[in-house]
């Protein structure tokens, strides 16, 4: 009886937006996308049935709850998108029934409490699998509560971007229950420090204009096992550090970008456990770089080599 009621609403609910035109001049629609803008964008409005992917953006929506997304219920909402609307309060269950969401981003938000941000995972995390990447791009954040991320714990989420925030202590145990972390950017905040926790996934990290003073440590369990054991990539460029030592616990990498820095002096075994290393980029690391040391580049998988500024 329930499947039946079930796939009665669903009939009732696809005919109740067929025929809605596109809300014109608030929102300009193709295809499967429509983007939503303006001071006079205080609500969301109905959208033509086709309409997959929607933007909110330079708007006055202020409060977001489940009832003043309500219209979005009528679509099969798969990316998302809300940045610089002035929103400074989300409502609990506000994404309850925008169970397609493969791609959420929430940028420009400044007003918005971590928690309510939190909540909102939690809303998304409960009710659908499908999240894949998720954008927290230049809100304000500063710190992540230890459950941050826990109700994502069985969605498909494999993208964080945590860009442009003011986070000072990045704890990767936040991340530690999301199995298919791909990609994790915490790139552009204060970050002076990385708590290190297993990814066992991740492939790719952005830590790059930051202020680290050091090299973050990437092994546990005394120092021999690595916390991100397939990491291909590594961007540490534009941060503070000034000694490099033994780098270490990163058994895959491919990729080290470790330009902009204070470094003077790359020392011979700096690079010796990085069996797997194509590409090594030092641009203008030092400013300038004074000594590399003898065999420091003996490293037989190195195919690119960038450096600038070497006295």
């Amino acid at each position: 009886m329930s499947i039946v009621y079930a796939l009665f609403t669903l009939i009732i609910h696809v005919e109740g937006n067929s025929g809605v035109s596109c809300p014109t001049p608030l929102c300009q629609c193709q295809y499967l996308q429509a983007i939503c803008s303006g001071e006079n964008l205080t609500y969301i409005p109905r959208l033509p049935e086709q309409i997959r992917q929607v933007t909110f953006i330079n708007g006055n929506i202020g409060i977001l709850s489940r009832e003043r997304i309500g219209n979005l219920t009528f679509n099969h909402i798969e990316k998302l998108k809300f940045a610089s609307n002035r929103i400074f309060e989300m409502k609990p269950n506000k994404f309850a029934n925008l169970t397609w969401i493969n791609h959420l981003t929430l940028s420009l938000e400044r007003s918005l409490d971590v928690f309510d941000v939190r909540n909102a995972l939690i809303d998304i995390g409960t009710r659908s699998r499908d999240l894949k990447k998720l954008f927290l791009v230049d809100i304000g954040l500063t710190v992540l509560p230890n459950d941050m991320f826990n109700s994502l714990k069985t969605s498909k989420i494999d993208m964080i971007s945590l860009k442009s925030n003011n986070i000072t202590v990045l704890n990767c145990l936040s991340f530690s229950d999301l199995k298919q972390m791909d990609e994790l950017d915490v790139r552009s905040n204060q970050t002076t420090h990385v708590i290190p926790g297993m990814m066992p996934k991740l492939r790719i990290l952005f830590l790059n204009h930051n202020h680290l003073n050091r090299l973050p440590n990437f092994c546990i369990d005394h120092e021999i096992k690595s916390v991100f054991p397939h990491l291909l990539k590594l961007d540490i460029s534009n941060n503070k550090i000034s000694t490099l030592g033994q780098i270490r616990c990163t058994p895959r990498l491919q990729s080290l970008i470790i330009g902009n820095n204070l470094i003077r002096v790359i020392h011979s075994d700096t690079f010796t456990n990085l069996n797997q290393l194509t590409r090594l980029d030092l641009m203008v690391v030092g400013e300038p770089l004074k000594k590399i040391e003898e065999s420091a580049l003996n490293i037989s998988s190195l195919k690119t080599f960038v450096i600038e500024n070497l006295t």
